[in-house]
């Protein structure tokens, strides 16, 4: 029977089975990457993570291509885990189109840098596009999103190598019916 000197018992060998059972690693084994040029509209959505023993080894974007009128530039990350079988994405916005799905070249994710376009005078944007570093050979995969903007600086890398980057969460302005409004102004990964 469990009773009141068991819980840290019980703790312990939850948290020593939480890998077999899915669970995500406790908070002290993640590292966080976070860029210093996204926008601070919307609010932070949910995470979500490569199934266990798999890193994030490509991408496709979804991202409002629209020529007249609003343009919320990039809508959406999708991240491909190693498995084959499994994408993770967090909150979305509604508009524009998947992207084609950019691969590393047998490795895992393990930086990444934001495209921001700072509001302008016509069509507020937000980010635009991003781009990751490969382990190990440091190849760049850019996404398909748009070319207004600029990149900022490169986020930490995951250390120690052979980590790769296996969780994202996304922060995304609801559509509010404005004239003018962004879609995904930020994103962290966790490695």
């Amino acid at each position: 029977m469990l009773g009141p000197r068991s819980s840290p018992l019980l703790a312990c060998l939850l948290l020593s089975l939480g890998p077999l059972l899915g669970a995500p690693p406790p908070p002290r084994d993640r590292q966080v990457l976070r860029v210093k040029n996204g926008g601070k509209e919307g609010d932070w959505g949910w995470e979500q993570c490569c199934p266990n023993g798999t890193l994030a080894h490509g991408l496709s974007l979804k991202v409002d291509f629209a020529e007249d009128g609003d343009r919320s530039g990039l809508n959406a990350i999708k991240l491909h885990c190693s498995d084959g079988a499994t994408s993770i994405t967090s909150t979305q916005a509604p508009f524009g189109a998947w992207t084609r799905t950019r691969f590393c070249a047998r490795e895992h994710l393990d930086a990444f840098a934001l495209r921001v376009q700072s509001g302008s005078a016509t069509d507020k944007l937000a980010a635009t596009n991003i781009r990751f570093k490969c382990s190990s050979t440091g190849q760049v995969l850019e996404g398909e999103g748009l070319p207004e903007g600029e990149f900022g600086s490169w986020s930490d890398a995951c250390e120690p190598p052979g980590r790769g980057i296996r969780c994202l969460t996304t922060r995304v302005q609801d559509p509010t019916g404005a004239k003018d409004q962004t879609a995904l102004n930020d994103v962290m990964f966790v490695c």
